[in-house]
């Protein structure tokens, strides 16, 4: 039950739209959420509209299945997991719904492991109506029997109408490291730095003007914090900061600016691509005017996160989350090396002279990444989940026993004493989720008092304690 209970409270699920300045920038797509709970499936989705070339309506959809979230079990010398796949497309107007269902298999094999795929996607198409849609994908682990669904949202314009439109904006990518071929759908906000260039698709329809149809296309990027969370028993952030923003949409860099000119009628199928782009947060956004010179908008916001994000799969990503347990003079020492062999040897013998047994630090290893892990699926948002508060939070003290969110408000505690101070973390938003600002961002509220109390969960970490006791 505390399980469900959190992920469902704080599970950061990107669905909602997002607007810029003008009223007409409502458009702006963001992929889906995580669906991570302990023990459970993991599924994420991208679905689009787009126009055929015979002009007919479909809705591409792409699932996003995790491998090592299924169970595995024995079937002759064979260890095999046996998932079945649902997708539903509802026309959210008319109620018109859409099926596809499919048992898959998934062998574990030399073949497998060599190839180190960790997901594989299922692209299908469905042909629909003109209209908007909500489409549902649902995960079953037969071997569980545990279930999880995620739902998206987009629309397609009718390509029989002689007024200009613009279709939403699939972004696609491509994994230099990999031994797939071509691009394939970004199913989440996040992009993980490995992906060697970003392709955005999209078309633009223009039936009955007689004047050529003018595109542009423009690439922004954010300011946006990126440091891990301070200390609990620092100072609260200032108001104003960049730290206390989260991201701020107003402070914004033009990487690149586009102009193309159709001249064609009908649908006109359009890409943009981009060689690999810094960590940070971007959109991609499309502007078009229909003969009346009213302004058509579409966009694509998305973060280059670490390399194999939200997985930590090299030293430097193994090494940073190490902030919450180290000074701030051994992390500046630690993240200034720059050869990888270096800074293993330095993260092994940190956690080696701390806790002492191999075999204890092996545990506490497994669980402190984990957590880590985890917290980058619940908490993602401008940046890493394990950066944020909650993050911090939950990293060091696991999942909380209950949540109670009000207004603006949440608490996490630990203990069934609502009084006892030490057992209760108390997060404020600094801007309520809209569609101006789309994400569940939350900051504890820091005092000095919880100096103590942080000094002696770091000991239980370093000690090897945490296994057997916690706060």
């Amino acid at each position: 039950m505390r399980t469900q209970l959190i992920i469902s409270l704080l599970l950061v699920t990107i669905l909602s739209i997002l607007s810029g300045c003008s009223t007409t920038q409502q458009n702006i797509e963001r992929g889906s959420g995580y669906t991570f709970r302990v023990g459970y499936p993991e599924i994420r989705l991208s679905a689009i509209g787009v126009i055929t070339d015979d002009d007919q309506p479909i809705i591409s959809t792409a699932t996003e299945l995790i491998i090592n979230t299924f169970i595995f079990k024995n079937i002759n010398n064979e260890r095999v997991a046996e998932v079945l796949l649902e997708i539903r497309v509802i026309n959210k107007e008319t109620g018109a719904l859409y099926n596809y269902s499919e048992t898959i298999n998934v062998t574990d094999n030399e073949e497998l492991r060599a190839s180190g795929l960790d997901s594989f996607q299922i692209q299908k198409n469905f042909q629909v109506d003109p209209g908007f849609y909500e489409v549902y994908a649902t995960v079953t682990d037969n071997n569980s029997q545990k279930d999880i669904s995620i739902r998206t949202e987009t629309s397609i314009p009718d390509p029989a109408n002689p007024s200009v439109n613009l279709t939403s904006i699939l972004l696609l990518t491509k994994d230099a490291e990999s031994a797939a071929d071509g691009y394939y759908p970004t199913t989440t906000y996040d992009v993980p730095a490995k992906m060697d260039s970003l392709r955005f698709e999209f078309q633009a329809t223009n039936n009955d003007s007689k004047d050529p149809l003018m595109i542009r296309a423009k690439l922004i990027r954010f300011a946006t914090d990126t440091l891990p969370a301070q200390p609990m028993s620092y100072n609260n952030y200032s108001v104003g900061s960049l730290r206390y923003k989260g991201i701020d949409y107003r402070d914004n860099e033009e990487i690149a600016t586009t102009t193309r000119r159709l001249t064609q009628p009908g649908s006109v199928y359009i890409e943009f691509t981009y060689p690999n782009l810094e960590r940070g947060n971007y959109r991609f956004e499309v502007v078009t005017e229909n003969s009346g010179g009213e302004e058509i908008y579409q966009a694509r916001d998305f973060s280059i996160k670490s390399n194999n994000y939200p997985v930590l799969s090299n030293v430097k990503e193994l090494a940073a989350p190490l902030s919450y347990l180290m000074n701030n003079k051994e992390y500046r020492e630690l993240m200034s090396i720059e050869n990888p062999r270096k800074l293993k040897q330095e993260v092994d013998r940190f956690w080696l002279e701390n806790i002492g047994n191999p075999n204890i630090a092996k545990q506490v290893i497994q669980k402190y990444y984990d957590r880590v892990e985890q917290a980058n699926k619940l908490f993602s948002s401008y940046k890493e989940g394990w950066k944020t508060d909650m993050g911090m939070i939950y990293i060091l003290f696991g999942q909380p026993w209950y949540v109670d969110e009000r207004v603006r408000r949440m608490s996490w505690g630990y203990s069934y004493d609502v009084n006892d101070f030490e057992s209760n973390f108390f997060f404020f938003k600094p801007k309520q989720r809209s569609k101006y600002y789309p994400f569940d961002y939350y900051i504890l509220n820091r005092t000095p008092d919880y100096f103590n109390l942080e000094y002696r969960q770091k000991q239980l970490w370093l000690t090897g304690q945490i296994l057997t006791d916690s706060l």
